[in-house]
């Protein structure tokens, strides 16, 4: 197979640390794992020349596009994650997706970009405190793509925090733009972390002869810790609603005073402009046509007439 960086083939040793296959003299004793990249033409042939995997394994392990599941097949356990994308110039809510092959004695994981949390196991493995089987490995990998989820959280949370208070300062096209663009990240992240609870959940309830009950202890935390995270998106998906909300409202408060404003103007300027349209036509008959003062009494009138309106208005609790 590829020698490339998206390939690998490592041997859990049962102490914490990993060896090359090269290094067991091809008799690896201990958990093999095996890294590929779905999208190599050499790793496709690879999954397919390997009579021992099952057909759903070898499909499930090279699909482009899957949601968070869990099935078990005869002992082996076959299982979809995602994790943020925090990979250069890549939008976090897109998801890299993780899927993995466990058995007893085998771990298949398969992905087209890479996944921090793959990384972080094997710098753990290379400082000798690492998995040391494949439910260690399984329970490793989860707890670390949920370390990555919570840093995620708590930088949308200090985002939300700061947009709410620049909200209250002044309402700004960038603040409608940022809000916007928080919610399509909350909800990016939240249409995959609801499936892969339950496909953590479910695998509880399967029964997997090398998933010990301790092993199930820490399976149940790292549920529950998905919960919490959970738990955690939809608080900040209301408050990024409300705050979305809470803008448009104030945007819709400032038309309606502006609005306001011009109607009352108008309203004061409508006579006006219908008494100088009137006397304003070219025609005979025009009352104090001949006279000096009567521009001068015409102008007074005007006067009179707008501070009756302003009276008005003010004594009817318009302006």
């Amino acid at each position: 197979m590829s020698t490339k960086t998206d390939y690998f083939e490592y041997v859990l040793d049962g102490k914490g640390g990993y060896k090359p296959v090269e290094d067991t003299q091809k008799s690896p004793k201990g958990v093999t794992w095996i890294q590929i990249n779905y999208s190599n033409p050499e790793h496709k042939n690879w999954l397919k020349s390997e009579k021992q995997l099952p057909k759903l394994v070898c499909s499930v392990l090279q699909q482009v596009d899957t949601r968070p599941k869990t099935t078990v097949v005869d002992d082996g356990l076959l299982i979809v994650l995602r994790s943020v994308n925090l990979n250069p110039e890549s939008n976090p809510e897109d998801m890299v997706c993780v899927r993995l092959w466990l058995t007893k004695d085998m771990i298949i994981s398969s992905n087209n970009r890479k996944l921090m949390s793959i990384s972080d196991v094997i710098k753990k493995l290379e400082g000798g405190n690492g998995p040391i089987n494949t439910a260690d490995f399984f329970i490793e990998l989860t707890y670390q793509i949920l370390n990555y989820l919570y840093t995620f959280i708590d930088g949308l949370e200090d985002r939300i925090d700061s947009l709410e208070e620049r909200a209250l300062e002044q309402i700004t096209q960038e603040i409608r733009v940022e809000l916007a663009e928080l919610r399509r990240q909350i909800i990016g992240i939240r249409r995959f972390m609801a499936p892969q609870r339950e496909a953590i959940s479910r695998l509880l309830l399967e029964k997997l002869s090398w998933f010990t009950e301790d092993d199930r202890l820490a399976l149940k935390e790292t549920s529950d810790r998905m919960s919490r995270v959970i738990e955690d998106i939809d608080t900040l998906r209301e408050r990024a609603m409300i705050a979305q909300e809470e803008v448009q409202d104030r945007l819709a408060e400032q038309m309606n005073n502006r609005m306001y404003v011009l109607s009352v103007i108008t309203a004061i300027f409508l006579p006006l402009g219908f008494l100088t349209g009137l006397l304003g036509v070219n025609v005979g008959g025009i009352p104090g046509g001949q006279k000096p003062a009567a521009f001068i009494v015409f102008c007074l009138i005007l006067i009179i007439l707008v501070v009756l309106q302003i009276v008005y208005f003010r004594w009817k609790k318009w302006m």
